[in-house]
C-alpha cells in the first residue's frame, strides 16, 4: 500500500502546481480568488478545478493513515499450519498368530495375541521347558510407541507337565517398524536368562479398531530370494572350515544342519534354525541341538547375529555361547 499512497501523492502534487501555475498566468479572469502565503490570486473556473483536485488527491493518503501506512500492530500474519500429529500404535494390528522360539534351548513356540488395547496386549504363549515338557503361559504386554520397545511379562500358568517346574519371567525386547517381528531377551526369578524371536504369521484379512493392516513388508520366498543349499566358509573359535546346509525355507524362515569343529578339534555337527529380516537383511542363527560330536569334544549351543549380502550370497557375522565365549563366521553360497 505504500507505493500507491506515494503515487497517489506525487499525482496530487503536480496537479496543484499545475493549478497554481494557471493562477498566475491566466491572471483575473472571472470572480473567484484564492489566498495563498500573504498574496490573492485571481482563479478561472478551470484553474480553480484543478487546484482543488490535486490537493485533495494529495491528502487522501495522508487523511486515511491505517489503510495507506499500517504500522506492525495492524498488520495480520497469518495463523501458523498446525503440524500433523503421529498415528498412535492403536492403528496397528499385533493381534494373531507368532511363531518362533522362546526360552533355553530356545524351542519352537507359538504366541497368540487375542487382545490389543492400545499399546497394551494380552494372550497366550506355547513352549517347552528344559525338559522338554510344553508349557501354555498367560501373557500380557506393552508396547512402547515412541521407540517400539516391548515388555511383556508371563502372569500364570495355564498347563504344565507334571513334577516340572517353570518360574514365571519377564521380558524385554523390541518390534519391528512394520509390526511383524518382535524379538529379545528374557529373565526368570531364579536368574536364567533366555532369547527369543517371533514372526507374525500372515492372515487373508487383519483389522482392528476400523484399521486395516496393509503395510507388510513383502517376504522373503523362495522364488525370489532362494537360500537353500551349501554354504561354505568359516564359524567358530579359531575360525575352523565348515559347512552350512540349508535344506529347508519357508518366507524369511529356514532350517538346517553346520558342520564344524570344536576347540579340541573335534567335529561337530548341529541342527540350526535361523530367520532374515526383509528390510535389514539381518540375519539370526540358532544352534538349537547336537546331532553328532567328536568324543570327549565339548560343545555349547549357541545364538548368532549377523548380515546377509544383498545378493543373497554370502552370511557373515557374530555369535556367543552360554559360556560367555564370542566367535566370528563367514559363509559363502556354493
Amino acid at each position: 500500500m505504500l507505493s500507491i499512497a506515494y503515487i497517489l501523492m506525487s499525482f496530487g502534487g503536480i496537479l496543484t502546481i499545475i493549478g497554481l501555475i494557471l493562477f498566475v498566468k491566466m491572471g483575473v479572469q472571472g470572480t473567484s480568488s484564492v489566498k495563498m502565503f500573504g498574496f490573492e490570486f485571481e482563479l478561472g473556473g478551470s484553474a480553480l478545478i484543478v487546484f482543488v483536485v490535486g490537493v485533495v488527491i494529495f491528502l487522501i493518503p495522508i487523511l486515511d493513515k491505517e489503510e495507506f501506512f499500517p504500522t506492525k500492530e495492524s498488520v495480520k500474519l497469518p495463523s501458523p499450519i498446525p503440524s500433523p500429529i503421529p498415528s498412535p500404535i492403536t492403528d496397528r494390528n499385533i493381534k494373531g498368530i507368532w511363531e518362533g522360539s522362546y526360552g533355553l534351548n530356545n524351542p519352537p513356540s507359538t504366541l497368540i495375541i487375542n487382545k490389543q488395547s492400545g499399546t497394551s496386549f494380552e494372550g497366550t504363549l506355547k513352549t517347552k521347558g528344559i525338559e522338554g515338557g510344553t508349557v501354555e503361559l498367560l501373557i500380557q504386554g506393552s508396547i512402547d510407541a515412541e521407540t517400539n520397545q516391548l515388555t511383556m511379562r508371563e502372569i500364570g500358568i495355564i498347563s504344565k507337565p507334571l513334577n516340572k517346574q517353570w518360574f514365571l519371567g519377564i521380558n524385554q525386547g523390541q518390534i519391528s517398524s512394520n509390526y511383524r517381528q518382535i524379538s529379545g531377551e528374557g529373565k526368570d526369578p531364579q536368574g536364567n536368562k533366555y532369547l527369543w524371536d517371533f514372526w507374525k504369521k500372515n492372515q487373508e484379512s487383519e483389522e482392528f479398531n476400523g484399521f486395516s493392516d496393509d503395510t507388510t513388508s513383502p517376504l522373503i520366498t523362495p522364488e525370489s530370494k532362494n537360500i537353500k543349499g551349501t554354504w561354505e566358509g568359516t564359524y567358530g573359535l579359531n575360525n575352523p572350515p565348515s559347512t552350512l546346509i540349508i535344506n529347508k525355507q519357508s518366507g524369511t524362515s529356514f532350517e538346517g544342519t553346520l558342520k564344524t569343529k570344536g576347540i579340541e578339534g573335534g567335529t561337530v555337527e548341529l541342527l540350526i534354525q535361523g530367520s532374515i529380516d526383509a528390510e535389514t537383511n539381518q540375519v539370526t542363527i540358532k544352534e538349537v541341538s547336537i546331532i553328532s560330536k567328536s568324543l570327549n569334544e565339548r560343545w555349547f549351543l549357541g545364538i548368532n547375529q549377523g548380515q546377509i549380502s544383498s545378493n543373497y550370497r554370502q552370511i557373515s557375522g557374530e555369535g556367543k555361547d552360554p559360556q560367555g565365549n564370542k566367535y566370528f563366521w563367514n559363509l559363502s553360497k556354493k
